[in-house]
């Protein structure tokens, strides 16, 4: 257990931070491992083994939009206490210092070894081996995951010289706790909220309806814990009831299901994917696209969050608020980001029998992601998505991936066109 105290607005706000990374990161790894999962319609698959597999697929994307929920109300207790919202994160693959056995944040393909990995990850600091059936930390050990840690970079607090010593993201969260109730009586730490709830979102949010997340205003220490609260629920399962599934309960089960299984439920995706490990130019432009459009989606929510406007307020901020929330979570999401995930996961790396990926790139270029509330600098980033799209669908190397891609151009058409119209440009 690291030493770390908060004592202050600044370092709490780095803690707030950390936990953003953290769970984009998180939802970044799971999403990889969903999307490399096999489809009914797919070669090789038994029905009785695509049910299993859709079971797998479908708590697995459940986890990773309960993720998201988590970094919203994240970025809500930013906003409370004062501070900017904040949706950067290190590329992968990358390790932390103070994760449990410093398990570094990889893209792998879905197998027993990733999934050990995600136990680990969302594991409470306390549990015994009747909860779980099996012991999964004796699991962990022999399938020896650290292997290959040592040549991943090793991330800095992104807040310095504030060095964190937390060893697990439960104690993360422990110590934010204890900083937003003030465990230590510090100063520094009375008088937290000085945001302004109006500018977290919550209102009319259509994230709550579309994707069943929900996320509510942080106004004081009482919401600020019930935030804290949800998010080590849904993970660890702290203070939840018996039977409760968390994600490390989740996880505990699909890993019990696969090891029980005998068939291969995903393709053999390349591990971290990148212009180095993956040779195949269309490959390539198809990562590069996403790369640009995960990005895009990422400036839609920073903006999002920093000029939120709810429906009641007459703001001059109203206009782009609204465009901003009616692209980014639902067309964005599902028409680009997922569809064009899942077909790299299909196009070949390069490398006989392996399979590209989406590696979820931000560039130095767009790293700092700065909120944008001009119309324009959007418009001309959905503009070039629909180029990028239709040259990548007039290079498809079959009929099937030149109709979704085509599908993707034709709603980054509209996409454009929509926001065009609700800013009045």
């Amino acid at each position: 257990m690291g030493d770390t105290i908060i004592k202050n607005r600044d370092q709490l706000t780095c803690a707030l931070h950390e936990a953003s990374e953290l769970e984009q990161g998180l939802m970044c790894m799971y999403l990889f491992a969903a999307l490399s999962m096999k489809k009914a319609n797919e070669p090789g698959i038994t029905p009785a083994e695509a049910e299993q597999i859709r079971r797998w697929e479908a708590n697995i994307l459940m986890i990773a939009r309960q993720e998201m929920e988590h970094l919203a109300l994240v970025n809500n207790l930013l906003i409370a206490i004062g501070a900017e919202p904040y949706f950067s994160r290190p590329n992968f693959p990358v390790k932390y210092g103070y994760y449990p056995i410093q398990l570094p944040f990889t893209l792998e393909r879905f197998d027993d070894a990733s999934l050990l990995r995600f136990i680990a990850f969302e594991a409470p600091r306390n549990w015994t081996q009747g909860d779980l059936g099996f012991d999964a930390w004796s699991l962990v050990a022999q399938r020896n995951l650290l292997a290959g840690v040592e040549g991943i970079k090793l991330r800095q607090p992104a807040c310095l010289p504030y060095n964190l010593e937390f060893d697990s993201v439960q104690e993360l969260y422990d110590e934010i706790a204890a900083a937003v109730n003030n465990v230590h009586k510090f100063p520094a730490l009375e008088n937290l909220f000085i945001g302004n709830p109006n500018q977290e979102p919550y209102q009319d949010f259509q994230f709550n309806f579309e994707f069943n997340i929900f996320t509510f205003q942080v106004t004081d220490r009482g919401t600020a814990n019930a935030a804290l609260d949800l998010i080590l629920k849904q993970g660890e399962g702290i203070d939840a009831q018996p039977g409760f599934s968390s994600h490390f309960n989740i996880y505990c089960e699909i890993y019990k299901e696969f090891i029980g299984a005998r068939f291969d439920p995903a393709w053999n995706v390349i591990s971290n994917p990148s212009h180095q490990n993956v040779t195949d130019q269309f490959a390539r432009a198809a990562m590069d696209f996403f790369n640009y459009s995960y990005t895009t989606m990422m400036f839609m929510l920073v903006s999002f969050y920093k000029f939120f406007s709810p429906a009641s307020c007459d703001s001059s901020n109203r206009m782009i608020s609204t465009a901003l929330q009616n692209t980014a979570f639902a067309p964005m999401m599902t028409m680009v980001v997922r569809p064009l995930g899942e077909i790299l996961t299909r196009l070949p790396a390069g490398p006989e029998g392996l399979y590209a990926g989406p590696n979820w790139d931000i560039s130095e270029e767009d790293y700092a992601l700065t909120p944008h509330s001009e119309p324009a600098f959007f418009i001309e980033r959905l503009n070039k998505m629909v180029t990028l799209a239709l040259e990548l669908k007039d290079s498809a190397p079959s009929k099937e991936v030149a109709a979704r891609l085509t599908y993707m151009w034709e709603n980054l058409t509209r996409v454009e066109l929509n926001f065009k119209q609700m800013t009045n440009s």
